[in-house]
């Protein structure tokens, strides 16, 4: 494995003396454009695993788009793009992230066609080249990020419609990740793209033991029981992300706190704005946050080290969605995080099919 002497700057500068086993295993792949699919739990570096040998394979000196990043929300993109800012302050190359702005980056002429990375939804990318095309003959990679979530978006069709409409002629790497990405989306994968993939799955050997605490729901009031237990002695938060499923149960939740005197706390969801939503994800960056009430969507990718409660209001409707929540926490050594999940009878049955799914979880009764 032979990485520039920039980008092993970069890697150096951010102390990663030795690259984790998914970045080596995913470098090996990509490196040689094979297709791949790669499970490996949240929190184990997969942003980096395909950054790097895409990074250490594009011809910085010579125009043209060589890699196409999609991911599922817009969180991701800002994300990625934060990362991209840093990595290039060592290999100075061009990037475009395609935001909520872009039909004014194509009125005023603000982005850059010779991009070597595109980093974007399928939405927004489908649009800019229906409005402004940009040639992709010497594309080389496209990645596909929380692959499972975009899927529940029924966006997989889109992607491959995509693909179609560019008649991309060079042999293109096609890659698929998520901490969730089964054998039968797999499968459906590689009927839809008709190609075949590699496969890695560290799930078992990275997967870590978490303990999850139950806490049963007290007189059918799972408002009541949250009060209960964030205001318990034991209860010590430093930043605590409550998920619940949808955006009118968020909003309910968040009221409920402010209601009852809780401060610093601020509700996620996608009905609100983008500008709102980024004012967030850079509050709880800043740590000005304590509780933050969540859907499902900030659950996907985000990197927080520094979460130090994740607390289930309810099971989500898609039970793999519960790996990547408590993959919130836990993902930093310096910071041991707490689990809890609110339950009743009704999610007995739920509750039994993520323990057989998940070997490594054990679910300890607190009340």
């Amino acid at each position: 494995m032979k990485i520039k002497i920039n980008l092993n700057k970069y890697l150096e500068s951010e102390k990663f003396n030795n690259l984790l086993e998914v970045q080596k295993d995913v470098f090996s792949i990509l490196e040689v454009k094979n297709n791949l699919f790669c499970q490996s739990p949240t929190g184990t570096g997969k942003t980096l695993a395909y950054l790097l040998p895409i990074l250490n394979q594009i011809e910085m000196d010579k125009k043209g788009v060589e890699a196409i990043i999609l991911v599922p929300t817009n969180e991701l993109i800002h994300q990625l793009k934060n990362q991209l800012l840093k990595i290039n302050k060592y290999l100075n190359f061009s990037y475009f992230a395609i935001t909520k702005n872009l039909d004014y980056d194509i009125e005023k002429n603000k982005y850059n066609k010779e991009a070597k990375i595109i980093i974007s939804t399928i939405d927004k990318i489908s649009s800019l080249q229906k409005k402004s095309p940009i040639s992709y003959k010497k594309l080389k990679y496209i990645v596909v990020d929380e692959v499972d979530m975009i899927d529940n978006f029924k966006q997989l069709e889109q992607i491959k419609k995509f693909v179609d409409i560019l008649k991309i002629k060079n042999n293109v790497s096609f890659s698929f990740f998520s901490a969730t990405l089964e054998k039968n989306l797999q499968n459906k994968i590689e009927k839809l793209f008709k190609i075949k993939a590699k496969v890695i799955n560290l799930n078992s050997k990275l997967e870590k033991k978490i303990n999850i605490n139950l806490i049963k729901i007290l007189n059918n009031d799972r408002l009541e029981t949250l009060i209960n237990l964030l205001k318990s002695n034991q209860f010590n938060p430093f930043f605590v992300i409550i998920f619940a499923n949808k955006s009118k149960e968020v909003k309910k939740i968040y009221d409920y706190l402010i209601s009852n005197n809780f401060k610093d706390i601020r509700y996620f969801s996608a009905d609100l704005n983008i500008r709102k939503r980024k004012q967030i994800f850079t509050e709880v960056r800043n740590q000005k946050i304590i509780y933050l009430v969540t859907t499902d969507l900030y659950a996907r990718g985000l990197d927080f080290n520094n979460v130090s409660h994740i607390i289930n209001y309810d099971l989500p409707v898609d039970l793999n969605y519960f790996k990547h929540r408590i993959g919130r926490t836990n993902r930093s050594e310096d910071l041991k995080g707490k689990i809890y999940l609110l339950y009743n009878q009704n999610d007995q049955e739920k509750i039994k099919i993520i323990k057989n799914k998940n070997k490594n979880l054990t679910f300890k009764n607190l009340i």
